[in-house]
């Protein structure tokens, strides 16, 4: 009896996340400068190695967002992604996640515009949007 209760509290939570994971709250008008794609690349100190960075991150006027940061040093490439989270910005920062899970930047700088082209600072890092 224990047994079938677990399944049936497991299968609901799995049902729960199902439902609640395409429930998006949009982007507020006055963040509206975030909304698209951002890439920050670091390319090594000199062509015979070193490590190379490339983040990519999707802020959509949804509410929903992806990143993507991949690490390549010599043959070894690391990538770390989430996509289709809920994305918020405030108080400083930008969070993907899913109920706690995801990953959370810090605004340096808010998006601006500079010679042309869309800027932020996000951990330290300046990302250009595309």
């Amino acid at each position: 009896m224990k047994q079938n209760a677990k399944i049936v509290l497991i299968g609901m939570l799995i049902l729960t996340a199902f439902l609640f994971s395409g429930c998006y709250t949009p982007i507020a008008e006055d963040k509206t400068d975030y909304i698209g794609t951002w890439t920050y690349t670091e390319l090594p100190e000199n062509m015979f190695g070193g490590k190379q960075v490339q983040i990519i991150l999707e802020i959509n006027k949804e509410g929903n967002g992806s990143y993507e940061e991949i690490t390549q040093e010599g043959a070894v490439k690391l990538s770390s992604s989430a996509s289709n989270l809920q994305t918020t910005i405030s108080e400083g920062k930008i969070s993907i996640e899913f109920y706690g899970l995801g990953k959370t930047f810090t605004i340096d700088k808010a998006p601006y515009v500079e010679n042309g082209y869309w800027y932020m600072i996000i951990d330290g890092k300046k990302m250009q949007k595309q």
